[in-house]
């Protein structure tokens, strides 16, 4: 918590800058070796990260896919999902064989996330950057809100 309150801060200045974050496909292709290694790297790092604490992992893994593997921000919310979902799924098997799921909580909330993530992909599918930036900030703000406030 301690590291991510002051690192939120300079992951908005970037998305408000909007250098990494791009609608089209950059003309320059990124070599399929580099590409391969800013993925893994950024799932390994973004994945422990997602085991003990987890909000905003899909953001930080589109802003690592546009910034470093230069991907538009379709491709890379879509390759995120997919690191995001073998993460959740790791998670909640752990979780499941320690006991520690509440089917009553975890069901419904997991159908809402269903129909939440429906809506969003649309968003992103059908208004690119004009839906995702301002997305992202709200969530960087949200997530930054809470970790002030768990420390006070």
């Amino acid at each position: 918590q301690l590291i991510m309150i002051p690192l939120l801060p300079f992951v908005a200045y970037y998305v408000l800058r909007g250098k990494g974050l791009k609608d089209q496909v950059l003309e320059e292709l990124v070599s399929r070796r580099r590409l391969l290694a800013v993925t893994a790297f950024s799932a390994f790092v973004v994945g422990i990260y997602d085991g003990f604490y987890g909000p905003g992992t899909g953001t930080f893994l589109i802003l690592l896919f546009t910034g470093l593997a230069h991907m538009d921000v379709k491709m890379a919310s879509g390759n995120a999902k997919v690191l995001n979902l073998a993460s959740n799924v790791m998670s909640l098997t752990v979780f499941l064989l320690n006991g520690k799921v509440l089917f009553a909580l975890g069901l419904p909330a997991a159908l809402c996330s269903i129909a939440g993530n429906y809506l969003g992909s649309g968003l992103v599918l059908k208004n690119g950057m004009k839906a995702v930036r301002p997305i992202i900030i709200v969530v960087l703000l949200i997530l930054f809100i809470r970790l002030v406030s768990e420390l006070l």
